[in-house]
């Protein structure tokens, strides 16, 4: 509810996460979502009965085990599919700096066994870390076999009343002393405590025998009950492997008593080994296998396949045209369907430091005649979330391209057909920019040289990190019906007017916000009026007799070319001015 007051203030992504998964956008990274989710009300607020007694008694043993933990009320890793709890460890360590803190991270997942095919919802947890960071903080580590962890295992009390039956479980006390004993055994070696809604129910018996049933054997096991609570001690049997039983109280249960067969022997001399044995072991290989088939198919893509229409600054690759929008009665924006991996590679990182360095373009050949031409896409977007039955994240860019009679580039693109593969290949930096690098930018720009602009002024506008840098914009079309990305442009207009001011001029026709004119000495003389040419610089794209009048026209190739037209006499060198 909080979420949809802001409906109109949200980010693209934020406002379809709004009816899916809400959660998400206390995630997003966009400076306009962060704001508004600054003052949402934190989730906690709204627990039931069960899960905050459930997270109390987290809390309670964490503090317990003396391990220092901080409520974060804005994480929402994992909630979609976790219960109860979800957590991160984090490491403050200079090893790693501050954005690379978090080395562990996971959740209550009792879901899982479902998922892998069991009829109950057993307690569990999933759980995910960073390989290269932990090796980061143990720089002389060493591998080595560890031995079989030990087992603790709990006594249930004598039983209470309910319902008129006596009911025999271990307490949160005793589970919590359960906890303490084994975190001190691990200062030595592993140890788990034997705990589930079951076992807090069984005789010990029942809970020793389903540990002797599996391999290996630890050497030894820790008891604790009430008793043991209460006098502080821990009862560590001499032997484990002729256990038949314990029918004392746990204060009695130190030396057991073993059978006539101590060492576990048959009447041949030979080792013995519980019922079943050989079924636990084939249904845990089953189990594990299961598991890391679900391993790879949530977090590689090993069993997906390839994953095509992927960005390559070094080879054309044909890309699928999935829409096709008429903005004028000449021009026309191509939206191009472009996939990720769910994991970055080494293309999506290569193709992600090109696009990060400043406006970027894309070469788009027709594959008729051989021949291409650079456009800049006006958007760039990938989704968030995954699809999982293909193990891609699927995206899009838009390319908004004006027909002319005589180019062969745009007739073809034109003349392309949604459902249709266009060979493209990108991205190619055009401009490098960093932010907060310039005081202001000055955008000269006719018709479809809106493109590389409205580009820069997204990413600038959209990126938290650089606030300081300011927009102006003097847009000159054909008519007012000819001003292309116009609601864009005011709506981004709108909602940072202290950093974008935006003029429109139009040749021909009635306007009713728009100025007559076209970018010329007079209007581009007013325009630049406050230009400083130690801290701002003008960026100039339009169409050939703009450009002439303007800047002087750019060559084919990398190069500038000669700074001419009234940019020139009004004083600005070369390097005050970029031309696209």
């Amino acid at each position: 509810k909080y979420f949809a007051h802001y409906r109109d203030r949200l980010s693209e992504d934020s406002r379809r996460r709004l009816d899916t998964n809400p959660l998400r956008i206390l995630d997003s990274k966009h400076s306009d979502d962060i704001a508004i989710a600054a003052n949402a009300p934190a989730y906690d607020e709204f627990l039931n009965a069960a899960s905050q007694d459930h997270f109390k008694f987290v809390s309670d043993a964490l503090a317990g085990l003396g391990i220092p933990f901080t409520v974060d009320r804005r994480l929402v890793r994992g909630l979609d599919y976790y219960q109860h709890t979800v957590w991160e460890v984090v490491c403050a360590s200079e090893l790693l700096g501050r954005s690379q803190a978090t080395v562990l991270a996971g959740g209550r997942y009792d879901g899982l066994s479902k998922l892998l095919g069991s009829s109950q919802s057993l307690p569990g947890i999933g759980w995910a870390s960073g390989i290269e960071r932990l090796a980061l903080l143990l720089p002389d580590w060493r591998v080595s076999q560890p031995p079989a962890p030990i087992p603790v295992l709990m006594i249930p009390d004598q039983g209470t009343e309910n319902g008129g039956s006596r009911e025999r479980r271990a307490s949160n006390a005793v589970y919590m002393y359960a906890l303490r004993v084994a975190q001190l055994i691990r200062q030595s070696c592993s140890a788990y405590v034997v705990h589930s809604q079951a076992a807090a129910h069984q005789p010990l018996g029942k809970q020793l025998a389903a540990v002797l049933a599996k391999a290996p054997l630890p050497a030894r096991v820790a008891i604790v009950g009430s008793d043991e609570l209460e006098h502080g001690q821990v009862v560590v049997p001499r032997s484990i492997q002729g256990y038949r039983g314990y029918s004392t109280p746990a204060a009695q249960a130190a030396d057991p008593s073993p059978a006539s067969d101590p060492k576990g022997e048959g009447a041949q001399g030979k080792k013995e080994r519980p019922p079943g044995t050989y079924v636990i072991w084939a249904m845990e290989a089953i189990g594990a296998t299961a598991a890391f088939m679900y391993y790879l198919h949530l977090y590689t893509d090993l069993l997906k396949p390839k994953v095509e229409e992927r960005l390559n600054p070094d080879k054309y690759t044909p890309f699928t045209l999935v829409e096709r929008e008429p903005l004028t009665g000449d021009t026309t924006r191509f939206r191009f369907r472009i996939n990720r991996p769910r994991f970055n590679e080494e293309l999506e990182q290569l193709a992600d430091g090109i696009i990060a360095q400043g406006a970027w373009a894309l070469d788009v050949k027709d594959h008729l005649v051989q021949t291409y031409r650079t456009y800049t896409p006006v958007n760039y977007v990938v989704a968030t979330e995954v699809d999982d039955e293909r193990g891609l994240r699927e995206g899009y860019c838009d390319l908004v391209v004006k027909r002319y009679p005589g180019g062969s580039l745009s007739r073809f693109l034109h003349n392309t057909q949604v459902g249709d593969r266009v060979e493209m290949r990108g991205p190619i930096l055009t401009w490098p920019y960093s932010p907060n690098k310039y005081r202001r930018l000055y955008m000269v720009a006719g018709g479809t040289g809106i493109a590389p602009m409205y580009q820069l002024i997204d990413r600038i506008l959209g990126d938290p990190a650089d606030l300081a840098t300011q927009v102006s914009l003097l847009y000159g079309s054909q008519s007012e019906a000819d001003i292309i990305y116009r609601e864009q442009l005011d709506e981004l207009a709108k909602r940072h007017p202290e950093r974008l001011s935006i003029k429109y001029l139009v040749d021909r026709g009635p306007a009713s916000a728009a100025q007559p004119g076209r970018p010329d000495a007079r209007s581009v003389g007013e325009f630049v009026g406050g230009f400083d040419k130690s801290k701002d610089v003008v960026l100039v794209c339009g169409p050939d007799p703009m450009m002439a009048a303007v800047s002087g026209m750019r060559p084919i190739g990398p190069a500038q070319g000669p700074l001419r037209g009234c940019l020139r006499d009004l004083g600005l060198a070369p390097e005050n001015v970029f031309k696209f």
